[in-house]
């Protein structure tokens, strides 16, 4: 649907925040490049891989590229406890963590 969306409105605002705005198009394209980036990192099907940013324009982003790359997303709260995270990525067998070097140390040596 994004696809879709993304051939019938290219240069229409598909992500704002704060002062930051990104066309359908330029996400498109961001996306696919995190896409091939993953999967060159052996995401794929039935991957989950977790995001550990901050609200921010690329809560989307990541979330697009991990689907594009056939994965499976799993967001994760920078404000919960690193106990809960660590468990988080555990419990589900994440194999890939896109993270914001700021928040690395929520996940301790594993990162």
């Amino acid at each position: 649907m994004f696809r879709e969306q993304t051939a019938k409105t290219p240069d229409k605002t598909c992500i704002v925040y704060l002062n930051k705005k990104f066309t359908y198009r330029q996400v498109d394209e961001i996306t696919d490049k995190l896409a091939k980036h993953l999967v060159s990192m052996g995401v794929g099907r039935e991957t989950v891989t977790g995001v550990l940013i901050p609200r921010c324009e690329y809560m989307v982003i990541c979330s697009l590229g991990v689907l594009k790359a056939g994965g499976a997303y799993m967001p994760l709260d920078p404000s919960y406890p690193a106990e809960r995270l660590n468990f988080m990525m555990k419990d589900t067998g994440a194999a890939m963590l896109i993270c914001d070097g700021e928040l690395s140390h929520l996940m301790g040596n594993g990162v």
